[in-house]
């Protein structure tokens, strides 16, 4: 499906405590403005205006925190699902830590979960708030992002031990690049940029840990940013990908690392398509062709999938049988930037008129939404329903929890936006 270009907002700038000319901290005047519901603090030091906070969905405030560490301590070594998002590539669910490494094994593990309201009650800052801003938010808005701090990915055939005092001795080293302050696409990270480790590592060591419908939507996006030369350190060859985890992974994550990147397909335009392709295959169902041109009536349209099956008619001739597999996601609905400026029903009025043209073809049209996803039994019922076959015995999928909790995909400069409220699929 085409999609349209959308307006980018500006970034959210963090405000950073500092001495200030008359000698005073600005930490007094900041936490005052904490007390008076108009700022929350992120990380000890880095503050952000209340509402935008508040009114940041979990993808975005995931994105925040990432930046506020970076902010708070600018040597922060990015790793995993952080440095996913700072390399620009899309996770379903919206990471529940800051991932950072370190080289103190006493540091290892969750961090405790920072205050937001500093020494104001989270009850009394959301009683402020509400006068403020007619708004009546929760506590759970108040859920600060904790850091996970792990020690550096350990060389296959190497001990945690000898590791650590290889990195003493300066032998042992952990590659990192350096990123620019616009890494994030929603929030300005420090002027001096962030350290984060280098796709090479921070691919295969965060996706062979993700179920294998999110890994396949992490792989994709990448596969299709190398396409387009958007990487600092594109894979010679997809073969050269699955070898990416041989040096540190365990056997057991190369083993998924490496059915992800086999499956993986540039192709996808969005989380929402390669989750489903994922869970179609795990469910057993034949494979379908992707990003479909269809001539109608109505102009030349472009669908998410289609199946060609071989069928015969009554007198024995055979012919082709299609069925049109489309994601069908509630953005283009209620998204201001998928909508350009038409009403929901004008929108929901013209995909009508899109699917009855593709009807008319022939074809028959199957739709699914994230709540299916969510639920593979729901699309494995609707896929049987519309005439999909069986290739194989199915496995069961594991349970996509950013779909089942409808959170929207983290974006990526070149995998476009789809059909959800988020910057993609």
């Amino acid at each position: 499906m085409t999609l349209p270009d959308l307006d980018t907002p500006a970034p959210i700038q963090l405000i950073r405590s500092a001495w200030q000319p008359d000698d005073l901290h600005s930490a007094t005047r900041l936490s005052a403005l904490v007390a008076a519901a108009q700022l929350l603090r992120v990380r000890r030091g880095i503050y952000i205006d209340a509402a935008t906070w508040v009114r940041s969905p979990p993808w975005v405030r995931a994105q925040i925190a990432v930046a506020a560490m970076a902010h708070r301590l600018p040597n922060s070594l990015f790793c995993r699902d952080s440095a996913m998002l700072l390399h620009g590539l899309p996770l379903i669910t919206p990471p529940p830590h800051v991932t950072v490494r370190t080289q103190d094994p006493s540091l290892v593990g969750i961090g405790r979960r920072e205050s937001m309201t500093g020494s104001t009650s989270a009850e009394s800052w959301l009683a402020a708030y509400s006068t403020r801003s007619q708004e009546e938010p929760t506590t759970a808005a108040l859920l600060n992002v904790p850091t996970r701090r792990f020690e550096t990915v350990l060389p296959r055939g190497m001990t945690r031990g000898s590791a650590r005092e290889s990195q003493r001795r300066g032998i042992l080293r952990t590659p990192q690049v350096r990123l620019p302050a616009s890494a994030l696409s929603v929030v300005t990270g420090p002027e001096s940029g962030y350290w984060v480790e280098p796709v090479e590592i921070a691919l295969p060591d965060a996706a062979s840990r993700l179920p294998f419908p999110e890994a396949v939507a992490v792989l994709d996006a990448f596969l299709a940013q190398s396409a387009l030369g958007d990487l600092l350190k594109p894979p010679e060859s997809s073969a050269g990908l699955s070898d990416w985890g041989d040096g540190f992974l365990t056997h057991r994550l190369n083993r998924r690392w490496r059915a992800a990147v086999g499956f993986a397909d540039a192709r996808a335009e969005s989380p929402a398509e390669s989750v489903s392709r994922a869970l179609i295959h795990q469910l057993g169902f034949a494979t379908p062709a992707l990003q479909v041109w269809i001539a109608t009536d109505i102009g030349d349209e472009r669908v998410d999938f289609e199946w060609v099956l071989q069928a015969r008619s009554r007198s024995g001739a055979s012919r082709p049988r299609r069925i049109v597999g489309e994601f069908d996601g509630r953005g283009k609905y209620f998204d201001e930037a998928l909508l350009q400026g038409r009403s929901a029903k004008e929108v929901h009025y013209a995909e009508k008129l899109r699917e009855d043209a593709l009807r008319r073809t022939g074809r028959d049209v199957v739709r699914w939404g994230w709540s299916d996803l969510a639920r593979p039994e729901i699309l494995a019922a609707r896929l049987a329903q519309a005439g999909v076959p069986r290739a194989r015995e199915g496995t069961r999928p594991a349970v996509v929890v950013g779909a089942a909790h409808s959170a929207p995909a983290l974006p990526s400069p070149s995998h476009r936006p789809d059909q959800r409220p988020n910057p993609r699929g």
